[in-house]
């Protein structure tokens, strides 16, 4: 089940999946939840995700043994 109706978030872009995390039902998003409303590989949503983190515009915390959450920066 996908975190929200891709065709609310549209086409796959660096600004749509900050979009993604502000609509969101939850603060935090994980790469599967990315890939999935993007119809995307778990792979390719991590790659833009970690963009993202680097370049500071979201945070991001590993959960457990293999689980990383990401939320949108406050910046």
């Amino acid at each position: 089940m996908s975190v929200t109706d891709p065709d609310k978030v549209g086409e796959l872009s660096y600004e749509n999946i900050k979009r993604l995390f502000r609509i969101s039902e939850t603060p935090v998003l994980t790469a599967p939840e990315i890939a999935e409303t993007f119809g995307i590989s778990t792979q390719a949503a991590n790659y833009r995700v970690k963009q993202l983190h680097e370049n500071g515009e979201v945070g991001r915390k590993r959960v457990g043994s293999s689980a990383v959450v990401y939320w949108l920066s406050d910046d």
